[in-house]
């Protein structure tokens, strides 16, 4: 039934549910047994390595050829995870390393084995170096005393040997001190020397800067406005030093060394923490340095990396300042720079790692990071113009709910939001692939649900909110031209926090379910505790037999439950509706039955489900009744599978992000099942593929904007297959997931079904406007042909004729035009990639 989310608000501080073995045993078969997989572009991706990640490094540590990343881990336990790169470019938690937690991890070949070691600092004040065993693992460890309060740790190679080393810096003694990397009995640290710094250092970068064959350091710092400069000489030790005055009071926290203007000789950046951006300092030579120049400046931002490769293509290096923001600098190739926007979307995570690598080997730089929040780790394919990721946003206004539907009668689906930041409802008429201005309905305090239904006779979506602060629902009838008749206001005598509407009686006209919670407490005295004014409790208001206005029609008491949300179907198979609630604070799926049509009864307990915060009645496992799918804000998707007669299976859970609040369950990638994306307010959206047999698979998770109140399904691009729109509180756009589902393709009967046997990446760009490529992968030598098709099924341009292609990946490219060479115009397009008797395809979307 249509309904909208309620502003969202994490009630309490949730446990951890333990899983069901069914829910493992079902992601285990995944791989084998989907026949297609859901897919969105977005600004990144996450994979999940545990709830808190603190430091992060990567490198090839199982020799495949692949760049992988190893994490460290606060939460649930401190842990140093293995994240293996798959062949499709997707990374995975694959093991541990260490059960210790460690900080400012660094790679590195430590001890000479060609092996990809990680040296990290522990909680007891040492240098460790775990020793890569060129398989995911490690195969050893050395450990050496750091500088008291040491928090800062770099790889160098200090004396030119096969081995790298290791500086460590103490922020609270103001000391460096070098570790040697050696061989013997496997790998050792040894202790080269102890130098005093300039007070208090924050960063540490290493690098030739003198052209002597062995590495430099550079150090930040936040008690004196300088970059010190360290000259090695060549055996661990100090020769020289140089500070490098920044000037005024400026507070660096990051530190790195590159050859930004093409001269040979490597420069000097230092971030800074107080708002004035990076200050560049150019290596003039003879160990001297330019006058420092300040680029990428904001009042209040905070640089604590500063990651430097090529990220547009025109071979000098450019800059991510790394914090909150994400800021990349485009450097002009003479050592200047262009602040041109941000790597990620901003504020969305607190970046506390942040490196380049091309870890798709397309030669364009990539984004590895973790961040606050559960962003354990972070990926976002560069895309060769200084930019990563497909960061697609739709112009509008803060929103705080969304639904689609068509209020001025013109055939397409148009945007209806709150805004509580204006206390309003705002329409906003559909352009093709944008939205007008919006018209603005005025309420006289913030809105804070929005329902769409059929409220009267006519054939126009009419819309509901509620506001909290008067206790009233808001029904808005549409005029049928794009604008609503007088609002019509109906007293609850609540607080009222979310409306959800269905026709609860089947009369054909739709109903409100109002749920209110126990808010607008009394302040509390010295002699009598805050006490709460209102109830939890559901709201019924029917709507008049000849189509409005509403009539408050029964009340459903919750005392202490705290409903969050409701979803309208008849999971008692008796021909009426009934409600399904979450209780937030009794852990429960509550179901409510209706006696009568649009009478209820008393409620009973469908499934027990950790700080449930949405719910959704869907026929997941395809028998013919609605089931429920429940969304944890602890970090858990369960599906309670009807049994019929008002009985429910136990629920079965897999991983889902932490502080979800928002659930849709729709069939994402058209294969005939319903799978799951859940939207947490951690900025990050879960899509969970179905399985069949009502089992969800593990999510794959899509960032998104910072902020995020709501998700909705639709087809945006009118492609046939959904969409997924997220709104914010902080940005006046929707962030825009296209779906890219991998398409499944016909495979003979006696053949199992497997996706890796041929995988074909997404395009990019995408969408393109001048070229673009996509890469497949064959898991055994095929033959290959490659075409282009337009949205009628007409083939448009073959990109490849029948080749004979060994296993591995290889890449195709469009000119974005016909066989005889003439420009297609924009619109939609389908790459199709077969090999034997395998298929696959992707949308490539063209604009000009």
């Amino acid at each position: 039934m249509p309904s909208r989310r309620r502003t969202p608000s994490v009630r309490r501080a949730p446990s951890v549910r333990r899983t069901l073995v069914a829910a493992v045993a079902a992601v285990a078969l995944w791989a084998t047994t989907a026949g297609a997989i859901p897919e969105f572009e977005a600004p990144f991706r996450e994979y999940p390595a545990g709830v808190e990640a603190i430091s992060l490094t990567h490198g090839d540590f199982d020799e495949d050829g692949l760049v992988d990343a190893v994490v460290a881990i606060s939460s649930p336990t401190a842990d140093l995870v293995f994240m293996r790169q798959n062949a499709d470019h997707s990374f995975s938690a694959a093991g541990s390393w260490t059960s210790d937690l460690l900080t400012s991890l660094v790679a590195g070949d430590f001890n000479g084995d060609g092996n990809r070691d990680v040296a990290g600092l522990d909680q007891l004040g040492n240098v460790i170096a775990l020793f890569g065993d060129g398989a995911g693992g490690s195969s050893g460890f050395a450990a050496r005393s750091a500088p008291f309060g040491a928090i800062f740790l770099a790889a160098a190679n200090l004396n030119s040997d096969a081995q790298d080393d290791l500086v460590a810096v103490s922020y609270i003694l103001s000391t460096l001190e070098t570790f040697m990397g050696g061989s013997t009995g496997g790998g050792t640290l040894t202790p080269a020397t102890t130098y005093v710094t300039e007070a208090a250092p924050t960063g540490v970068a290493t690098g030739d800067l003198d052209g002597d064959g062995h590495d430099d350091m550079v150090l930040s710092h936040d008690a004196v406005a300088l970059a010190e400069v360290l000259y090695g000489d060549g055996t661990g030790a100090i020769a020289s030093s140089l500070n490098v005055p920044l000037g005024g009071s400026a507070i660096g926290s990051a530190a790195t060394i590159a050859d930004l203007d093409g001269d040979g000789l490597r420069d000097v950046v230092i971030g800074m923490s107080d708002g004035t951006g990076a200050a560049v300092i150019l290596n003039t030579g003879a160990q001297t340095f330019g006058t420092p120049i300040f680029y990428g400046g904001a009042a209040g931002s905070a640089n604590f990396v500063v990651a430097c490769d090529d990220l547009d293509g025109d071979a000098d290096r450019d800059l991510i300042l790394v914090g909150p923001q994400t800021y990349v600098l485009l450097n002009s190739g003479s050592g200047t720079f262009t602040v041109a926007g941000n790597a990620l979307p901003p504020d969305t995570h607190n970046y506390s790692v942040l490196a380049l690598t091309d870890f798709d080997g397309d030669t364009v730089p990539d984004v590895l990071g973790c961040g606050n929040y559960g962003a354990t780790l972070i990926a976002a394919h560069g895309n060769g113009d200084g930019t990563f990721g497909f960061d697609v946003k739709l112009a509008a206004d803060y929103a705080d709910a969304l639904v689609f539907s068509d209020i001025d009668g013109d055939s397409d689906e148009d945007a209806v939001t709150i805004n509580r930041s204006i206390s309003a409802v705002q329409t906003f008429a559909r352009l093709g692939g944008a939205f007008a201005a919006p018209a603005v309905t005025g309420l006289s305090f913030p809105p804070s649900g929005l329902a769409t239904g059929r409220f009267n006779a006519d054939a126009a979506p009419d819309y509901a909110t509620v506001i909290s602060d008067i206790g009233v629902v808001i029904v808005m009838l549409n005029d049928g031209s794009g604008g609503f008749a007088p609002v019509q206001p109906y007293a609850t005598g609540q607080w009222p926090i979310d409306v959800v509407a269905g026709d609860l009686d089947g009369d054909g006209l739709d109903d409100l379910v109002v749920i209110c919670s126990s808010g607008g407490e009394t302040g509390a005295t010295d002699k009598s505790p805050a006490e709460a004014l209102f109830t939890h409790s559901l709201l019924i208001y029917r709507n008049s037999p000849v189509g409005f206005p509403f009539s408050p029609s029964s009340v459903i008491n919750i005392p202490g439950g705290c409903p969050n949300g409701a979803a309208i179907g008849d999971v008692t198979q008796d021909g009426r509706m009934d409600i399904v609630v979450p209780l937030t604070c009794t852990d429960q799926i509550m179901v409510y039955p209706a006696t009568a049509p649009g009478v209820f009864g008393t409620g009973f307990q469908a499934a027990a489900v950790t700080a449930p915060s949405a719910v959704a009645v869907r026929d997941v496992d395809g028998e013919g009744s609605l089931d429920i799918i429940a969304l944890s804000s602890s970090g858990s998707l369960a599906t309670i599978i009807n049994e019929g007669g008002a009985g429910f299976a136990l629920p079965v859970e897999v991983p889902t992000p932490r502080l979800g609040q928002f659930l849709v369950v729709e069939d994402f990638d058209l294969d005939g099942n319903l799978d799951a994306a859940a939207l947490s307010l951690s900025s990050v959206v879960a899509v969970h593929p179905g399985l069949g047999g009502g089992v969800f698979g593990a999510g794959l998770d899509f960032g998104v904007c910072s902020a995020p109140t709501d998700l909705v399904a639709n087809d945006f691009d009118t492609d046939g297959d959904l969409d997924l729109v997220v709104t914010s509180a902080t940005q006046q756009a929707f962030q825009y997931l296209r779906n890219v589902h991998a398409v499944a393709s016909a495979v003979p009967a006696d053949r199992e079904p497997t996706f890796a046997g041929l995988d074909l990446r997404p395009a990019v760009p995408n969408p393109a406007t001048g070229a673009t490529r996509f890469e497949f992968r064959l898991d055994a030598a095929s033959r290959v042909t490659v075409d282009v098709f337009d949205v009628r099924g007409h083939r448009v341009r073959t990109l490849m004729g029948a080749s004979d292609l060994p296993a591995g990946t290889h890449t195709a490219r469009w000119e974005l035009n016909r066989e005889d060479g003439a420009p297609v115009p924009s619109g939609v397009y389908f790459a199709r990639v077969r090999a034997g008797d395998r298929e696959a395809t992707r949308k490539i979307f063209v604009t000009r």
